[in-house]
Formats: C-alpha cells, structure tokens, sequence
C-alpha cells in the first residue's frame, strides 16, 4: 500500500517554516549588533607665521630707524621719511613659521593706510599662495619707496607695519 503525500506536505512544510524562522532570526540578530567605539584624542597644534630677522640692506635717500616687530613678531613696523620723489629703502626680513602646522600666504597688508605717493614691494621669491612647511622660512626683500612720478617734491613721512596674512594648508 502507497503512502499519502499529504503527510509528507505538513512535514515538509514545517521544516521550510524552521528554516525561514531561523534565517530571520539569524538575519535579525546580525543586523541589529551595535559596535561601540570610545577613545579620547588630543592635538597640540601651533600655527604661527611671524617675521624674523628685519636687516636694512639698501637705503637711498631715506632717514629711517631700523624696523622692529610687535606683537609677537607678526607686524614689521616701518618708519621711513623719504626725502624726494625716488627714495627709497629696502629691508630684508625673514617669513617664518614657527608653528607646527604647514601655513599658506594668503596675503600682505599695511597696519594703515600708506600714502598714495609711497609704493611698496616685495621682491619676487615671495609670493601669495606660497605654502611655509613648520620651521621653514623664506626671505623677502621690502622695499618702501616715494613715487617718482610725483611732481610736488616734498619730505613724506609715514609709520606703519606690515602683516603677512595666512590660513592653514588644506
């Protein structure tokens, strides 16, 4: 005599049921596993761009004290009287990074406004967008000079500082 299947289908179901629960939980279990993760971290960053070492190297007609520095050597302060139309002086300093972060020039302005009659420069090794890696530094020639186009000759005098603008490398 033959066995029914009908027997066999409830059983079979049952086992296909099993196995789907058992996946479900497995799947279910492994999905909702948290991972924690905790630690502490500290950095000790310096980022300081400051001028070192400001030497007169060329003066033409120029009563000027040397320059200094202030505020922690981030402003080069100028005093020049420029006798004449074509005076000049020309300071060489050092751009440095005394930081530990690499540093991008972004940038160099005068503490207050300088009269339209004085021009100044930089000499060309210097340039905007330079990056400065930690302790490095570059030296830059400054030169303040009365414009020689000015027709009306007469001693110009100014104070004021110059700062070197930066932000950190990206």
């Amino acid at each position: 005599m033959k066995k029914s299947n009908k027997k066999r289908n409830p059983k079979m179901l049952i086992y296909v049921l099993l196995i789907v629960v058992i996946f479900m939980v497995s799947g279910y279990a492994i999905l909702s596993q948290t991972i924690a993760l905790s630690g502490t971290a500290s950095a000790d960053a310096d980022f300081s761009i400051v001028w070192d070492n400001p030497v007169m190297s060329n003066n033409n007609g120029v009563n000027m004290d040397a320059p200094t520095l202030s505020s922690g050597d981030t402003v080069l302060n100028f005093n020049p009287v420029l006798q004449k139309p074509g005076s000049s002086v020309t300071v060489t300093v050092n751009v440095k990074n005394n930081g530990n972060l690499p540093a991008v020039i972004t940038n160099i302005t005068t503490t207050d406004p300088v009269s339209s009659d004085i021009i100044v420069t930089y000499s060309p090794s210097f340039s905007i967008d330079q990056t400065l890696a930690p302790g490095a530094s570059i030296p830059v020639d400054i030169t303040v000079e009365y414009d020689s186009d000015v027709e009306e000759a007469h001693s110009l005098s100014e104070d004021f500082g110059i700062i070197v603008e930066y932000s950190q490398e990206v």
